[in-house]
């Protein structure tokens, strides 16, 4: 039973009020000082793998390319597992090759008890009913909450800026890879061992409760084969109450597409943390006064991580704050936009991220799928650790740039749109700290203010009064994200979450040049507008079948008027969605090899 105590604050979230407890917290799980001791914790199992892996002077490893190459059998493994059992496939073969930590590393995970199977398919419905709000809120909400860890993410670029943008895009894009195969349908599964044989399972059950007796079947019979033992005793109660648990229960392994990208970052983490750490046994790379990508500035340290201002890179504390801005983030910026979802739902989504956690190797105390226990510890990292920082505002100016390459392009405030969006959903003190003061102060201006507003009020009645036309029109609005994020992989062949370069770089696909990207710029505009043209035609149709009822009783015409308009609206946006946008679809432009 909890001790008595008084409340002294309320944190509203959305439309959820949270109440702060003097003396006992609500949650009552962590401390300040216990998470502080978390910045100095990695990740034990990886980081010894990576060692191994990573090429080291004066050792053998399977090196860098030979991960990269693991990761390329991962796909094929994930994308034609009955290969996995043709020993002579050429699929065995290349895994044979490899050393066996490296194989075993994407094995799927045994799923632990908590793992409720039906609230991964809840928050995966999430997903693909709000694929587009989920995206905005990733890029407005999760991504600059991250940056305002000032000691986290943003430490990693402290050594020195990136000179290009657009190699900080391509990170950003990454991380929608990751949230879209976690998030998908069938992203993460749970899937049951097949049942063992009843003479298998016995056999199993004796060897538990009696190791020593070595137990086996013989034929038609099932005998100790121990030698040197007169007679064996076995306990009927605790045999029958074994054997009974196991039948009962068959193992659950966690696997899909969600997984094979959870245990990539994984190692992609611990790759960082021993360039970060291990300067002196990586090789450079790059150009030294101007490196282009993050892993290239990694690869060119020459002087120690300080592990007293930042305590381990991509510690524990970070990576538990890390996934509460998906988890907990995410639901609650699609609420500000006007997609309400219930409490079991936002828990359900939440779940997915506590497994998420599991799989990328945060310690099982800093997880969570109570909606309560999450916002206290989100609270209780932000307090200690946000705050202000050069690399936290060049990310989010970044960030920016992403924003607004979609974002509507109004005269006058189309740049100030997207640091507004942040404002609202960070709040304008958290905001502030990561966005540069002149765009604050320009996205703060009245008659802008004024203009956002009344945006704002438009995006959240569409939300909420017309939540059917969301249902009608979602699958092709999925269809259309998906589109959208594979087309973010078109300007480069490096793929997603390989290691970190030491001896590569991004490179870019033959023909990917500046008009390449300009193509793609005006053709990715052309996508999310012949979308919100179809949206309008459904919404205007919509708006006209519901009138119908009123138009009846103030006049035949207004009502006959209110038909076509419905008829007009509907017909539109079929010809726009079954036909226009799948014909945009295949406009996606290709780099010209040469």
């Amino acid at each position: 039973m909890r001790a008595s105590c008084k409340f002294v604050a309320i944190t509203f979230h959305g439309s959820k009020a949270y109440l702060e407890r003097e003396g006992d917290s609500m949650a009552n799980r962590w401390t300040e000082a216990q998470l502080t001791q978390y910045r100095q914790v990695g990740d034990v199992e990886v980081d010894k793998l990576v060692a191994d892996v990573i090429p080291k002077n004066g050792s053998e490893s399977v090196g860098r390319l030979g991960y990269n190459y693991m990761v390329d059998l991962a796909d094929q493994i994930l994308d034609k597992p009955e290969l996995m059992l043709v020993q002579k496939s050429r699929l065995c073969e290349q895994l044979r090759a490899m050393p066996e930590n490296l194989v075993d590393y994407y094995d799927p995970m045994e799923a632990p008890d908590w793992v409720d199977p039906q609230k991964l398919k809840i928050a995966s419905k999430i997903w693909t009913e709000n694929t587009m709000g989920c995206l905005l809120a990733l890029y407005s909400a999760s991504l600059p909450a991250c940056y305002l860890i000032k000691r986290g993410i943003p430490a990693l670029y402290q050594t020195r800026k990136l000179a290009d943008d657009k190699y900080i895009y391509q990170r950003v894009y990454e991380t929608s890879f990751f949230l879209e195969a976690l998030m998908d349908t069938h992203g993460l599964q749970v899937i049951e061992d097949v049942q063992t044989g009843y003479e298998k399972l016995v056999v199993e059950t004796l060897n538990a409760i009696d190791p020593s007796g070595n137990w086996k079947q013989d034929g038609g019979q099932i005998r100790a084969t121990a030698t040197g033992r007169e007679s064996v005793e076995i306990d009927l109660a605790q045999f029958t109450e074994r054997f009974q648990q196991a039948q009962g229960r068959p193992k659950r392994f966690i696997w899909g597409a969600g997984f094979i990208a959870a245990k990539k970052v994984r190692f992609l983490h611990a790759s960082m943390r021993y360039m970060l750490t291990q300067y002196d046994k990586v090789t450079p790379f790059g150009d030294s006064q101007c490196p282009r990508t993050l892993s290239e500035t990694l690869s060119q340290r020459n002087t120690a991580w300080d592990f007293n201002e930042y305590g381990v890179p991509v510690n524990q504390e970070d990576l538990a704050y890390t996934l509460l801005t998906f988890g907990l983030l995410i639901p609650d910026a699609l609420e500000k936009f006007g997609i309400h979802h219930s409490d079991e739902e936002k828990q359900a989504f939440l779940h997915l991220w506590k497994l998420v956690g599991h799989i990328i190797g945060i310690r099982e105390e800093l997880l969570t799928d109570n909606l309560d226990e999450a916002w206290e510890l989100y609270r209780l990292i932000q307090k200690d650790q946000a705050g202000s920082s050069d690399n936290g505002i060049a990310l989010t100016q970044a960030l920016i740039g992403v924003l607004d390459d979609y974002l509507p392009h109004i005269p006058g405030i189309a740049n100030r749109l997207a640091a507004t969006l942040m404002i609202h959903q960070l709040g304008l003190d958290q905001a502030s700290k990561i966005i540069p003061k002149d765009l604050v102060a320009a996205a703060r201006v009245g008659w802008r203010r004024g203009i956002y507003g009344v945006l704002g009020l438009l995006v959240r009645t569409y939300f909420t009064v017309f939540a059917p036309i969301r249902t009608r029109a979602a699958e092709r609005i999925h269809e259309a994200c998906e589109v959208l994020i594979e087309s973010w992989r078109d300007a480069f062949i490096r793929r997603p979450f390989f290691v970190p370069l030491n001896a590569t770089t991004w490179i870019r696909q033959s023909g990917a040049d500046l008009a390449f990207e300009r193509q793609l710029q005006v053709w990715r505009r052309h996508l999310l507008g012949t979308l919100a043209l179809g949206l309008g035609f459904v919404a205007m149709s919509t708006i006209a079948m519901g009138s119908l009822p009123f138009l009846y009783f103030y006049s035949a015409k207004a009502f006959w008027g209110g038909i076509i308009v419905a008829v007009v609206g509907e017909g539109t946006y079929k010809v726009i969605f079954d036909w226009k946008l799948p014909a945009v679809f295949k406009e996606r432009p290709k780099p010209k090899t040469a």
